[in-house]
């Protein structure tokens, strides 16, 4: 009983303009995305790459060394020189992996902070440029989630997740390369997991998408209302509205949390998956290496590199999984942001308008018509003329449209009928500065 009052509350209560951005994963949307990332083109992003190279290039090597050159050359053959030459060479590459990876970190934090400052201040510049029928359209916390919760959700993604899809594809080629090279058969046994694990994968990323554009959605509606809800406490608690107020947090508060919840779920079981399917992949690699060895087809050191990579293969495999749920959680938010940028303003500028240096201040207004919603008239016909230097004063009950003859001279509306006029020229011909 109490839960249907409160939803019945909400219901009474609550409105926002965001929804659901119900669309398929858009690649056009996301290198729009990572256009923000052009103005660091020549500097930070090709170090940046250059360190994921050279990162991914010593990760290949050392198995193969480990593997092939330390068991099958240097103990086999009872080499101890070979032996300590290539220890001091794995350390050596240990050590520049090591520093590669330190500066990747680096370079990709301060690309992705100069990409969240850019695309933040970008936003709020195009915010202010907008006209008034935004701003009755949407609540101040809507728009303040947009500036930064959504920005601010899209932060992992510039520092870590683009750079890591690309050390992720090259390391998993790599492997690929290196494993075909070493044994054909023992690589195809282990790889007959993957169309399973893919096939389940796929059918997972629309949930998860649409899950962490719900979160999205509920985070609005709850900063939203807490940032209305702490404007507005004098006119709560001088109307005795606390539990009202208390009761619609609770309903909002409680949908967020199973947004957050349900996204969470759907995103755990990824991994679970991933260590499945290794785990098959090392029991065939178990039991078909051991025959292969026992046939003489591979040797100890071969099979020892094959357990080194099948550890690597699906670690990034896993990781893919974490950045396509970073590029999921980032569609969601950009979704969110670029429905902002592609807003227009209602009040537009003509082509040639007119710059006025000094306003004399006379005002006319010709038969002016204007409607908020394109529906009810808030005015009608209404016709008068201010000469300059005069007071006039307008008097009349609430919604009589007194306000909206202020907005209209201010022009942060353009009638929808008639003329208004400053100094004998309509307002619509002169520059909006």
């Amino acid at each position: 009983m109490e839960r249907t009052k409160k939803q019945a509350i909400m219901e009474r209560f609550f409105y926002t303009a965001d929804e659901i951005i119900e669309k398929p994963f858009n690649w056009a949307q996301m290198w729009r995305l990572l256009s923000y990332v052009k103005p660091y083109r020549k500097n930070i992003l090709p170090l940046s790459f250059l360190m994921v190279i050279i990162g991914t290039a010593v990760r290949l090597l050392i198995p193969i060394l480990i593997g092939v050159y330390v068991l099958d050359h240097a103990i086999s053959r009872q080499n101890p020189q070979l032996l300590l030459q290539l220890i001091l060479i794995i350390s050596g590459l240990y050590v520049i992996n090591y520093a590669a990876n330190i500066l990747r970190i680096r370079w990709m934090n301060q690309l992705g902070q100069h990409v969240i400052y850019d695309l933040r201040q970008h936003l709020f510049t195009h915010v202010q440029r907008l006209s008034h029928r935004f701003f009755d359209q949407r609540s101040a916390g809507s728009i303040l989630v947009r500036i930064m919760n959504d920005i601010n959700s899209l932060q992992e993604l510039f520092t870590s997740g683009v750079i890591n899809l690309l050390t992720d594809l090259l390391l998993l080629l790599g492997i690929v390369v290196i494993l075909f090279t070493l044994s054909p058969e023992l690589t195809i046994a282990i790889m007959i997991t993957l169309p399973i694990m893919f096939f389940i994968s796929t059918s997972l990323r629309r949930k998860i998408r649409r899950s962490w554009q719900m979160v999205r959605l509920k985070q609005s509606k709850l900063n939203s209302h807490l940032n209305e809800s702490i404007q507005g406490i004098r006119v709560t608690q001088a109307y005795t509205q606390e539990q009202e107020n208390m009761a619609y947090f609770d309903g909002v508060n409680h949908e967020n949390y199973q947004s957050w919840r349900d996204a969470t779920r759907k995103n755990a079981m990824f991994r679970p998956l991933v260590e499945l399917t290794n785990a098959a992949g090392t029991a065939v690699l178990i039991w078909y290496g051991a025959t292969l060895i026992m046939n003489g087809t591979v040797t100890i050191g071969i099979f020892v590199s094959f357990a080194f990579y099948l550890g690597m293969f699906w670690e990034p495999i896993s990781r893919l999984g974490q950045v396509y749920n970073q590029l999921l959680m980032g569609m969601a938010s950009s979704e969110r942001i670029f429905e902002f940028l592609d807003e227009q303003p209602s009040v537009k500028e003509i082509e040639n308008a007119i710059h006025i240096k000094k306003l004399k201040g006379d005002v006319e207004f010709e038969n002016v018509e204007f409607s908020y919603d394109h529906k009810r008239k808030a005015l009608h016909t209404v016709s008068f003329s201010i000469p300059a230097g005069t007071t006039l004063a307008l008097v009349g009950h609430t919604g009589s449209g007194k306000t909206t003859i202020a907005n209209l001279i201010s022009r942060f509306y353009d009638a929808t009928g008639g003329t208004i006029k400053i100094d004998g020229i309509p307002i619509t011909d002169m520059s909006l500065s």
